[in-house]
């Protein structure tokens, strides 16, 4: 009988030993996060072509496009910044609440870099009341073409007052606009409207 309190003594400390291990042990933090997977598409924003070998980076996981432009990019669930970069564009960033499995940030257009002293601009092109997609829009020797909404962005035109053009996909229609050009900034509302007989141009 005098060996029984130092036996429980004993398992008691042996069951609370058991128990910091088990608290401290196992690799700590619960559950590894769910596997996802992020695929799009890489454009440039001005002519709508897709760029190759752009880098997407989510956290420490890289990938490049491929010749179409095209991603894809393993990584895991939860809130993720998605970074997409490319030499001679804008880096690109969003934040994405990713789920298990597969997520799709669709078509992602990178702006061209502004050079010193220029600007951009954007706007849409109609015509009769309709967007008018494919259009081809001008000015300064900058060039852009249209999305299936009309809108278009046109990059690295000259501070100052310019004139913009744009012709339909067909050639049939033709119009113009005048806007001021900030250098660094991008001028938005530049809309155009398509006429049936060809405006001057205007002249700076």
């Amino acid at each position: 009988m005098r060996h029984r309190p130092i036996l429980l003594s004993l398992v008691v400390t042996v069951i609370i030993a058991t128990g910091i291990v088990a608290g401290c042990g196992g690799g700590g933090g619960g559950a590894p996060a769910d596997p996802a997977t992020v695929t799009g598409t890489v454009r440039d924003d001005a002519s709508l072509d897709p760029i190759a070998n752009a880098h997407v980076t989510i956290g420490a996981a890289t990938a490049q496009t491929n010749a179409n432009g095209y991603f894809t990019i393993a990584t895991t669930a939860g809130t993720r910044t998605i970074s997409i970069a490319k030499n001679a564009y804008q880096t690109q960033n969003l934040t994405r609440n990713l789920s298990a499995g597969n997520t799709s940030v669709g078509t992602r257009y990178l702006r061209p870099a502004l050079l010193a002293g220029n600007g951009a601009a954007s706007g849409r092109v109609r015509f009769g009341g309709q967007n008018m997609a494919g259009a081809r829009v001008t000015g300064g020797g900058a060039e852009a073409t249209t999305r299936a909404d009309g809108t278009y962005g046109i990059y690295n035109l000259q501070a100052g007052e310019r004139g913009i053009l744009a012709v339909d996909a067909g050639g049939e229609h033709v119009g113009s606009v005048a806007v001021q050009i900030a250098a660094g900034q991008m001028t938005t509302d530049a809309n155009i409207t398509l006429n049936l007989s060809p405006p001057d141009l205007p002249q700076f």
